[in-house]
Parts: C-alpha cells; structure tokens; sequence
C-alpha cells in the first residue's frame, strides 16, 4: 500500500478568495442536497426526514435533550421520565449530544421539526464538504475533489440511512481523522496529528460505531506508513501519541459518562459473540443500486427482496459515476496511492459481508445433506473485545465508500484533464447531470410526525401521572421485554407532546437490570401476557385489590392507551377482563383507542371529551 500525499502543488492564495471559494462550494453542495431531497426543504417545519425505523426515537432525543437541558437543568444521559419509575440510563443510546449542541438555538429559534431536518442537511452536506478536501489531498484536482465529496456525502447509504439512522450519517469527522492522519504520518508535524485526534474524539459525539472505524482507519494508515512509507521515528512513534491522547480528550465528555455507566450498572453492553458482526450485506449489493432511487428504483426493487439484509442494512452500492470513476483510476492514474484507497476499498468491502458470504440471500448450501457455509475474516471479530461492539458489520459500507470515492477522484481528475476550454465546461456540467441522475432519491420520504388529539389533552391536564400505551413493550438492540412492535417507539415519542413520565421505552443500548424490575411487576406481567392472549388464571390470582393498588402507586400510574389496532378480538378482550378484574375504568374508546383510567387519585374523565376526532 502507497499513501497518498498532501497537496502542495499549487500555491497557498490570498485567505478571502480561498474562503470566498469554499463558501461556493458548501452552497453547490447544499444545493444538490436539497434537489436530491426534494420535496424536504420546503416542507423543513412540517415534516422531518425518514419514514421507518429510528426516526421516532431520534425525533424523541432532540425534545429531550432540549428539555433536559433548558427546562429541567439536567444531564440529559439520564431521563427520569422514560421506564417510570426507574429513569432510563441514556450513556450508550445514541443521543448524538454533539449534534444536539449544533441544534439547540436552531430548535430554540424554528421548533424542533426545522431542527431535526437542519441537522440531517447539516450531516450530508458536512460529509460531502469533508470527503472533498480529502479527495482534493489525494487528486490535487477541485472539481474532481467536490465530485468525489458529492459521491460520499450523498451515497446511496447515506441517503437511505437519513430516513432512519440519523447517527450513522453522521460520518463527517471520518474524512478529516483519514487526511490529518496522512498529513501527520507524512510531515511529522504535531499539529495535523493533534487535529486527528480531535475529530476521532469528537466522532463520539455523533456515533459510536464510527469512533471505532476512525481508530481502525487510522491503524491502517500507521501500518501503511511503517511499512511502505518508511517514515520518520518522530512520524510513526509520537504522532499516534499525540493523536490518541487529543482524541481521548475530545471524547472525555462522552467517554467518562459511558464508564461511570458501566461501573454502575456492571453491563458492558456489547452484544453476545453470536450477534456480533451479523447482518452483512450481501455481495451482490455491491452492484445493484438502491431501491428508492429516483433513476434505478423501478428496475432493481424487485431485487431486493432477494438480497440478504435487505434494502437498508443490506445497502452496499456506491453509485454508477463512483464505479466507473475508480475502475479507471486503476488503468488511468500514475500515483502509487490508489493501491492504498484500492486496498483498503477492498478490505472494508470484505468486512462489510459480515461472518460469512451471502449471495442472493443465501448463506450458505446443503452439500451430502450437511449445511456448508464461506466464514469472512471478520468472523475473529466477534471475540475482540471493543471492536464486538459493532453489532451490525454492514455498517463497514461507509469505510468502503470513503476509500472507494478517494480512489475514484483520481479517475475523474483523468477525465476531466482530457478536456480544455468548451469541452472542459461541457464536461464539468455532464458530471453534474450525472451525479443527480445517480443520486437523486426525489421525492424524498418525509413524516409528519403528529401523535393525535389525546396526547395533547393529556399533556395540558394539571395532574402529574405515567401513561402506559399498551400493547406495551420495552426493549433496545440487545434485550426486549413485552411486545417488540414496530409502532412502539412512535407511541413513546408521544411524550414529546404530553410530556408525562411513561412506563418504557425503546433505546439503542440500555441497562440489562431496568428489563429484569420491569418483568418481575406482577400488573406489568400480567399486561404482557393479557396483550399476547396468554392471560392465565393463576396469574388472576396474583393480583388481588392490594397488589393491585400497590403496583399502580408505585408505578404512579393513571392512564393506559390500549392501541385497539395492533391487537386481534381475542387479544383484546383478554385486556379488557383484566383491566375490570383489576378495577380500572374505561373512559373512552372508538375504532382506533380506548382510553383505561386506573384507580389512583381523581378522576380524569372530566378532561376527556366524548369525541376525540
């Protein structure tokens, strides 16, 4: 492997046109952010990016985070509010508590629909920014660098990833940790080794995974300036010395509140060995562009149905341009370096196929009626303490997209230096029309995000109370109690309009114990088991008048919302003959609700109008 090197072939010019052209470029990029998103923009206080997954729960974060802060005077890693009456631990959820700090005077100005877009528009446009000035250090090339920061930032994984996993586009610190890092290994200067450091460290403050892909990276690179660089002691000894102690001081805010976290609880909260490093993608995904593409969708979604993972986790395709580009840098380009962003394209690739190679959904064949399946490198993962953290090797896509699109900007400064005059402006505005072609996802999904009439009248009644919302369920990526729904965290992300404490939660990585207190209420069991129609009558028998009472006390517990749709007839009647075994009241039901009131306190039902609409 070669390293690519800085550019210093073209002089350092006056600082007001160098910062007046940047300016242009970051307004090009949020340009083409808004047109390969549209109809977002216009829609910015409305409606928010995404349409699945995680965008409740991260919709829910930016409402706590202000609240914890402005209004409560609180740490927001800890919510009081969520799994009542315990709190729930928010050390390892993915809070993002750097992206909340860039938007909390944008939440406080515009409201926090505006803030949630702002942020994702912040990340795509960041991430392209960056991925250009390390394609600018690889190629020496502007328009060929912003072309390679255009594939980066609005990858197909990227773009797909902003409808749900706002955290995992949040990958704009890996390009600069990558070109600090070289400028560092190739000059011996502590100034770029300490800048590597600090984005690795402020990396924690938006995702956990990329933290430990920017400590991979930058191993790789030490290896490769060791090896076939053969730089100076001061290069390969005391830089990474310098880089690892800034990147342990910008992570310290982060990393000291996850290892109290840990201390107290006793989890280390990675997953067991056999989830660890699962959910691959499959290694046709490499080639078949996304689903939702505004070009390609129509043809290819068939496909997806077949591909392992999926079309989000499974999401491998870097783009057509990005491809083709690379392919010629590899015929085309005289530097030694593309042998770096080669290899590394290929060794992340490899990581991002998981413990074992799936084609076409399959892992695997019957041969002599034995079950014979092709484990991958990253199988040794699963064991490595750390690194098993990464739950979901798929994510190694973002790696192999950076080291792909570097190596890609030698191919287009190739093209685009065949040309001169016209032809290089006819050029320029083909590779333009061609990057929208190749990642434009218009119309891009958007929610409204509205939680109905009762969460509002439930938030302006004057009694403090928990709401539970049945079928009720709590859980995050490692552990589930109850139901595992995927309407669940929309329910919970109710609380941003009521604003009550709520029995459960769903989170990214919670404290095991919080599970055990929960399954072990005698009321919250019994729910359980009534929701999934396993209502026994030995479990009647545990819940008399003063069990009954006892756990609504303690649980604080006033209004249960029974989500009459996500139930079948039998299931829900089960739930009804508990609640009147129990005592509670019904205050008000209709084809999609019915509202339960538990017998502590007065009665509410003079706040509950007889139409809900």
């Amino acid at each position: 492997m070669e390293q690519a090197t800085p550019n210093t072939a073209h002089p350092v010019g006056p600082r007001w046109p160098r910062l007046r052209r940047e300016l242009l470029i970051i307004l090009f990029l949020a340009a083409f952010a808004i047109a390969v998103t549209w109809p977002v923009a216009p829609r910015m206080t409305r409606e928010i990016f995404g349409s699945w997954g995680d965008v409740n729960l991260n919709f829910w974060n930016y409402w706590w985070f202000r609240y914890a802060i402005l209004e409560l005077k609180q740490s927001p890693f800890f919510c009081p509010l969520q799994l009542y009456p315990y709190g729930a631990d928010l050390a390892f959820h993915t809070l993002c508590p750097l992206n909340q700090i860039i938007a909390l005077p944008i939440h406080v100005l515009f409201g926090i629909r505006f803030a949630y877009n702002f942020i994702v528009f912040f990340s795509l446009i960041m991430a392209a920014y960056t991925a250009y000035r390390l394609a600018f250090d690889v190629c020496g090339h502007r328009i060929a660098a912003v072309a390679a920061g255009v594939m980066f930032g609005f990858s197909p994984y990227m773009l797909v990833r902003a409808t749900g996993h706002i955290n995992l586009i949040g990958s704009w610190p890996l390009p600069l940790v990558v070109m600090f890092s070289m400028r560092a290994f190739k000059s011996g200067k502590f100034r770029w080794a300490a800048l590597a450091g600090l984005f690795a460290g402020l990396q924690l403050g938006v995702s956990m995974y990329y933290t430990l892909f920017a400590a991979i990276l930058f191993v790789l690179l030490w290896i490769n300036a060791a090896i076939f660089e053969r730089r100076t002691l001061r290069s390969l000894l005391w830089c990474p010395v310098v880089t690892a102690a800034c990147a342990l001081g910008a992570a310290s805010p982060v990393l000291v509140i996850q290892l109290r976290s840990m201390l107290i609880s006793g989890a280390s909260f990675a997953p067991p060995t056999w989830m660890s490093f699962t959910g691959g993608v499959d290694l046709l995904a490499f080639f078949v562009p996304p689903e939702f593409s505004m070009t390609y969708g129509w043809l290819v979604w068939p496909a997806y149905g077949h591909l392992h993972s999926g079309c989000v986790e499974g999401l491998a395709f870097a783009g057509t341009t990005c491809l083709i580009a690379a392919v010629i840098a590899m015929y085309s380009a005289r530097e030694r370096s593309k042998w770096l962003w080669a290899v590394l394209a290929l060794l992340f690739a490899v990581a991002a196929l998981g413990d074992r190679l799936h084609i076409l959904g399959r892992g695997g064949a019957t041969v002599f009626g034995q079950w014979v399946f092709v484990p991958l490198p990253t199988v040794v993962f699963k064991i490595v303490p750390i690194l098993n953290l990464i739950r979901v090797a798929s994510r190694f896509v973002i790696l192999y997209q950076l080291a792909l699109v570097c190596l890609a900007s030698l191919g287009l400064r190739y093209i685009l230096t065949r040309f001169s005059g016209r032809h290089r402006s006819i050029a320029i505005g083909l590779l333009v029309l061609c990057l929208f072609v190749d990642y434009s996802y218009a119309p891009y999904m958007t929610m409204p995000m509205r939680f109905g009439r009762l969460y509002d009248i439930i938030g302006r009644m004057p009694v403090e109370f928990a709401v539970l919302d049945v079928p009720f369920g709590v859980g995050d990526a490692l552990n589930w109690y109850g139901r595992n729904d995927g309407q669940l965290s929309h329910w919970l992300t109710a609380q941003t309009v009521h604003r009550k404490p709520v029995i459960g939660t769903v989170a990214s990585r919670m404290n095991p114990g919080v599970f055990q207190k929960l399954s072990h209420n005698p009321l919250l069991h019994a729910i359980v088991q009534a929701q999934d129609g396993k209502l026994t009558a030995e479990t009647l028998e545990e819940l008399p008048p003063s069990v009954v009472m006892r756990e609504v006390r303690r649980l604080n517990l006033k209004l249960i919302i029974v989500h009459r749709l996500s139930l079948n007839a039998h299931n829900e009647g089960q739930l009804a003959y508990l609640f009147k075994h129990m005592g509670f009241k019904l205050l008000y039901h209709n084809d999609e609700i019915a509202v339960i009131e538990a017998p502590l306190g007065p009665s509410l039902e003079k706040y509950v109008p007889r139409d809900l609409g």
